[in-house]
């Protein structure tokens, strides 16, 4: 028999006994009863890393430059109770919103006072208890059957990163809370921060 016949048998056994035990730099130095012998690294293996890599980033890449960045940096309210207008800085994926399917809803609310805003679509206002402690994803259902279609409430501008929205006068002198949301069929739900801006008296 070879040496190399006999290096693949010895190679082959060690792994079918529990695996190599290797060490030091290069190429794998491998013990059995107090000889060493040598093995090639397994360089075939590198390439095919290489090719996994690059196959698999672009898509990685791709999936998550489909869900939306919702952000908001700043928020003013300016006027009164009777006549405010709100006042946004963010970005809320402006590209997708001018596309009719891509449905960006504005919320404002104080305890279960509410006014929300579909982009595209008439604004509502009304009651729903479930704002009183903030919104979560499984209370949109809800807050969407909920209230009135309101003709004072409306997204008056927006652009990249900024908006402006007339409030209607259901809200008193005080913090509001808002915050953004899109529901992406298949996709799932996506909110923003929520920011809390002083309607004055």
């Amino acid at each position: 028999m070879s040496s190399g016949e006999e290096e693949r048998r010895f190679v082959s056994w060690r792994w079918r006994e529990g695996g190599l035990a290797c060490g030091g730099k290069g190429p794998l130095a491998c013990r059995r009863s107090g000889s060493i012998r040598r093995v090639r690294p397994l360089r075939w293996l590198v390439p095919l890393l290489a090719s996994l890599v690059t196959t698999l980033l672009p898509h990685t890449a791709e999936a998550g430059s489909t869900d939306p960045v919702l952000l908001i940096g700043s928020a003013a309210v300016r006027g009164d109770s009777a006549a405010a207008l709100l006042e946004l800085t963010g970005t809320w994926a402006f590209d997708d919103v001018l596309q009719v399917t891509f449905p960006l809803n504005v919320v404002v609310s104080q305890g279960s006072t509410f006014a929300r805003f579909p982009a595209g679509a008439p604004a509502r206002s009304g009651s729903y208890a479930g704002l009183s402690d903030g919104l979560g994803t499984g209370e949109i259902d809800a807050l969407e059957k909920a209230g009135a279609s309101d003709p004072a409430a409306a997204i008056i501008h927006i652009d990249g990163h900024t908006m402006k929205v007339a409030l209607p006068p259901v809200f008193e002198a005080g913090p509001v809370r808002v915050l953004l949301y899109v529901r992406l069929p298949g996709e799932g739900t996506f909110l923003s921060n929520v920011v809390t801006p002083q309607v004055a008296p």
